[in-house]
């Protein structure tokens, strides 16, 4: 799945804002839903960014094994962890997957 990065710094160094910050942020997110078990999910340190085109994605992967836990057709609401101090994922409420 890709994540769309809402924050971008004109004068933070291109594309490199997000680099380093994903390497010292937590990479770790939970996916939650109403009476299901919740869902493992992290980012990778893959992303892709052109901000002419306000393109700034960020790949995360959900383990086959969570995968599997995910009852089709729910709507998951996405959660950091943000267990590595100052460094925190801030993620809108909206944010949902949905497995087909």
């Amino acid at each position: 799945m890709f994540l769309h990065g809402e924050e971008w710094f004109e004068n933070a160094g291109d594309y490199l804002q997000y680099k380093l910050f994903m390497r010292r942020a937590d990479p770790n997110f939970v996916l939650r839903a109403n009476g299901q078990p919740d869902v493992s999910c992290r980012l990778s340190l893959g992303f892709v960014t052109r901000s002419s085109a306000q393109l700034r994605e960020l790949e995360g992967i959900i383990p086959a094994a969570e995968y599997a836990k995910m009852a089709k057709g729910v709507a998951y609401t996405l959660h950091p962890v943000n267990g590595k101090q100052g460094y925190v994922w801030k993620v809108r409420d909206s944010v949902t997957v949905t497995r087909e």
